[in-house]
C-alpha cells in the first residue's frame, strides 16, 4: 500500500495527494511565495493545513506554525523577531495584520512531478533544506525558534517507526497540534512508513475517530488522553491499539494505574523540539511490573553529565535557534546539546528523567527540585494534576507550595501526615492551592500557577 490520508470518512490515495499538493503549489506562487521565504501557517490541523506543508517543502519555503492559542500581540512579535513574509490562515486575524485563507481542495489535477516520492526518497539538497521554525517556549516563557532541516524530520521518522515497527498496515492520528514537533512529527512517521495518516475534523473532539476507524496508534498529552478515557467505548477501541504515546509532562500514576488496570498499551516517552520530537521511550506497554525507565531510540546518543544534565545527539538534533535570521546553535563539547533535564540512569539501565535545572528552587538554602515531589504526590490515586512551585517568603526565600486538582472527596489533613513521612524537612509543602481553572495547551503552564500562587489568586487548602 501507499501512503494515504484519512480525513471526514474519506480516504486520499496517492494521486490525490499529489494532485492537492499541485494545487496547493500553483496557488502559493500565485500569491508571491517563493523559496527560503518564512511563511506562518496560523490554523487547527486540516487537510488543507498538511498539503500546504508539503507544498511549501516542494517550494522551498520556510514554514513557521503559529499556535492558535497566541494573541494578535504574540503573532505580531512572532512576524518581527521571526522574520516572516506571509500568513496563511484560517483564523480571522486583525486589520493591520494581512493574510491569505488556503486554497480549497482539488483532486482534478495532474500533478507536473510525483511529490510523494520525491518526500520518501529525499535528495541530498532536500535533506539539507531548512523545512521550518518551531515556536518553543522552552523555559523563558519567549519562543525560540527551533530551526529543522527535512533530515532531522526524516531521520527522527526512521528511528522511531523502527522502534515501533510503525508500518504500511498502520495507521496514526493526527492528535497533536501541527504547531507542536510532535504533530508535526507524525506526518513524517506515516509519509515514510508509507502508511495512513488520520486526519480528525476536529483535534478538541476526538473520540468518534477513535471509535470508529481502524487508526491503531496514538500520541497524547495526559490531559487529552485523561478526557478521552472517560469515555467507555474509547477505552475498548484503544485496548485493540498497537502504541498509545504518552508525553508533554509528567505522567500521573494514577491514570497510570487506571491504564494498566483496563489493558491500555501506553508507553511513556520523553523528547523535545530540539531532537526532532522523542528522545526516549518506554520499550514495551507498561504493566504492574514495569520500570518507569525509557531507552532511546535508534540513532540517538545519550549521556549525563557529571551535573546530572542530560545530553543528547544524533541526526535528528536541530540545525539551531533562529532569531532575525541568524542561526545559532548551542553545543557542548563532541556535538552534544544540553537538554536542562536532569536525569539517571535506572537498574535496568534505562533513562530516568528527574527534574528540570531551571525549575530548581532555594528554600532556606536548600535546593528544592519540584519534580521529585511531585513524583511522590501523583502516587495518591485521588490526584488528577500537581505542580509544586515556590512562593516568595521573606524568612525562606521560597517556600514549597502545592497546588493540586482532585477528583473526588479529598481529606487534605490525612493527605499532608502521610506525604510528609515520605519527604525530607525542607522538602514539606509549606501551602496547598486548589489548581486553577486554566486553559492548558501540550503542557501545564508552571510559570503561569506560579505567578498565580505568588499574587495570592488561589484558594488555599487549610489542613
Amino acid at each position: 500500500m501507499k501512503f494515504r490520508i484519512l480525513h471526514n470518512k474519506r480516504v486520499y490515495n496517492k494521486d490525490d495527494i499529489n494532485s492537492n499538493i499541485q494545487s496547493h503549489i500553483n496557488y502559493f506562487q500565485n500569491i508571491g511565495i517563493k523559496k527560503d521565504q518564512h511563511i506562518a501557517i496560523n490554523s487547527e490541523n486540516s487537510l488543507q493545513y498538511v498539503f500546504s506543508i508539503f507544498a511549501l517543502i516542494e517550494i522551498g519555503a520556510i514554514i513557521i506554525p503559529i499556535n492558535t492559542r497566541y494573541s494578535n500581540q504574540q503573532i505580531k512579535a512572532s512576524i518581527s523577531k521571526f522574520s516572516i513574509d506571509l500568513i496563511i490562515s484560517n483564523i480571522e486575524l486583525d486589520n493591520e495584520q494581512e493574510y491569505f485563507n488556503f486554497p480549497k481542495y482539488d483532486s482534478s489535477l495532474d500533478p507536473e512531478q510525483d511529490y510523494i516520492e520525491i518526500l520518501q526518497n529525499p535528495s541530498t539538497v532536500l535533506k539539507e533544506q531548512i523545512t521550518n521554525v518551531i515556536l518553543s517556549s522552552g523555559s523563558t516563557g519567549e519562543p525560540k525558534g527551533v530551526v529543522h532541516n527535512y533530515n532531522n524530520h526524516f531521520s527522527h521518522a526512521g528511528s522511531s517507526n523502527t522502534f515501533y515497527e510503525f508500518s504500511t498496515k498502520d495507521s496514526w492520528l493526527l492528535s497533536l497540534p501541527l504547531f507542536h514537533v510532535g504533530g508535526f512529527s507524525i506526518l513524517f512517521k506515516c509519509l515514510l512508513a508509507n502508511a495512513s495518516l488520520n486526519i480528525p475534523v476536529k483535534l478538541n473532539d476526538m473520540a468518534d475517530e477513535i471509535i470508529n476507524t481502524n487508526t491503531n496508534c496514538f500520541s497524547f498529552v495526559f490531559t487529552q488522553y485523561q478526557r478521552l478515557i472517560k469515555n467507555p467505548n474509547v477505552i475498548n477501541k484503544l485496548k485493540t491499539s498497537k502504541v498509545i504515546l504518552l508525553g508533554g509532562s509528567a505522567i500521573p500514576e494514577s491514570l497510570i494505574t487506571f491504564s494498566i488496570d483496563n489493558d491500555l498499551p501506553i508507553r511513556t516517552s520523553y523528547g523535545m523540539s530540539e531532537m526532532s520530537s522523542q528522545i526516549a521511550t518506554s520499550k514495551y506497554p507498561l504493566n504492574i511490573d514495569s520500570s518507569s525507565s525509557q531507552v532511546a531510540l535508534p540513532n540517538v546518543e545519550i549521556i549525563i553529565s557529571d551535573k546530572k544534565e542530560i545530553l543528547v545527539k544524533g541526526e535528528m538534533l536541530f540545525k539551531g535557534y533562529y532569531t532575525n535570521r541568524t542561526l545559532l546553535k548551542e553545543l557542548t563539547i563532541n556535538g552534544f546539546f544540553a537538554t536542562g533535564d536532569i536525569g539517571e540512569y535506572s537498574e535496568d539501565n534505562g533513562l530516568k528523567i528527574t527534574g528540570r535545572i531551571d525549575n530548581m528552587f532555594i528554600s532556606g538554602g536548600e535546593n528544592i527540585h519540584p519534580e521529585n515531589i511531585e513524583r511522590i504526590i501523583s502516587k495518591t490515586r485521588e490526584i488528577d494534576k500537581c505542580l509544586v512551585v515556590p512562593k516568595t517568603n521573606s524568612e525562606f526565600g521560597h517556600i514549597v507550595s502545592c497546588v493540586i486538582k482532585t477528583s473526588s472527596h479529598f481529606d487534605i489533613k490525612k493527605f499532608h501526615l502521610k506525604l510528609i513521612e515520605k519527604l525530607s524537612k525542607y522538602e514539606k509543602p509549606k501551602r496547598y492551592y486548589q489548581y486553577p481553572e486554566i486553559e492548558e495547551g501540550i503542557k501545564l503552564d508552571r510559570k503561569k500557577v506560579i505567578q498565580l500562587v505568588n499574587d495570592d489568586l488561589l484558594t488555599e487548602l487549610l489542613y
